[in-house]
């Protein structure tokens, strides 16, 4: 792959100072990364993606909560969808923990608020012990969520197209899922009032991060004898005018700066999470697949009920103990 630094530098960083540098970081490689990649930049973002919860906002209002405030603790989050479960009938939350990778963002996303990130990534360079308290608080969340009766049946076999289906059609007050699904809710139910709303936060002693970065990039072949071409390109396709038609055809978030009065409201409060994100591709270190394996089926068997969450830890330390001493 083409090295686009050269061209992102070039005038002054014009091309590069287009972008939101959260959603260039994804394609990008920091000197000494893990992978043992050069530095540079290697791709070209046209969009960004954001995972984040969302509401029904007429949900709200039929049970008689105000459709302007969505939770802002985890403790909100389950009193609000045990109110609305009362009395309305409906689930409280769904979302497709079919597809772990969902269940792993949001641990993620409240491992790093409980603990900090410097703490969390400690985890994944072997530093600190999955067995750690501040873990074993992270996975008791999701036994909470479970113990606290708002999550949708069956949520764990439930993939995450099944999963917008339902809140599309009004059958769960709450969901976690990613800016994507903006058309996709738009597809399913155009009446459907929803909005986007920061992580429920868990602690108040660390920030929150949220999931995203660069949605679709594109790359260059290095050896290709249209390379310079396929650069003029790039750029043509990231000036305002062209991220501003992609926003009308796609109803994604886009990748340069300047094009926020194009956005619809519910798009434009997704960019208050831009300085926030978080991603495994821009972490300094990154954990074992196999332990991910582990980690994710252990969230699931908590949602279940199967399994304790110092259970699932244990599982999670041992595993990874054992792969570190091949």
């Amino acid at each position: 792959m083409l090295d686009l630094t050269p061209s992102m530098k070039k005038d002054s960083d014009a091309w590069r100072k287009r972008f939101y540098p959260q959603t260039l970081r994804i394609v990008s490689f920091p000197p000494n990364n893990i992978y043992e990649v050069p530095s540079g930049i290697y791709g070209v973002p046209i969009d960004t993606t954001v995972l984040q919860f969302l509401y029904n906002k007429s949900l709200f209002q039929e049970a008689g909560l105000d459709p302007q405030s969505p939770p802002k603790s985890f403790e909100n989050l389950i009193s609000y969808a045990q109110q609305i479960k009362s009395k309305l009938g409906i689930d409280g939350f769904v979302c497709g923990w079919a597809e772990s990778w969902l269940l792993n963002a949001l641990a993620t996303e409240w491992a790093i608020n409980l603990m900090g990130e410097e703490k969390f990534l400690k985890t994944l360079r072997g530093d600190v012990s999955y067995t750690d308290e501040d873990w074993i608080k992270v996975f008791s969340l999701f036994a909470k969520l479970k113990e606290s009766g708002i999550l949708a049946p069956n949520i764990t076999a439930m993939t995450n197209k099944e999963a917008e289906d339902a809140f599309a059609k009004s059958k769960a007050v709450f969901s976690f899922n990613g800016s994507w699904a903006v058309n996709v809710y738009r597809q399913l139910n155009p009446k459907l009032e929803y909005a986007f709303f920061p992580l429920p936060q868990v602690s108040s002693n660390f920030p929150i991060k949220v999931w995203g970065g660069a949605g679709s990039s594109f790359m260059v072949n290095a050896h290709s004898p249209y390379k310079e071409e396929a650069v003029k390109f790039l750029k043509w396709l990231t000036l305002p005018e062209q991220q501003k038609f992609l926003i009308e055809a796609t109803n994604n978030l886009p990748a340069i700066k300047g094009c926020e009065d194009s956005l619809p409201p519910l798009l434009k409060s997704l960019t208050e999470s831009f300085a926030i994100l978080t991603h495994p591709d821009i972490w300094p270190y990154n954990e074992d697949s196999r332990v991910i394996e582990v980690m994710n089926r252990g969230l699931q068997q908590i949602v279940m009920g199967l399994k304790t969450p110092l259970e699932v830890a244990k599982e999670i330390q041992t595993t990874k103990e054992r792969l570190s001493q091949r």
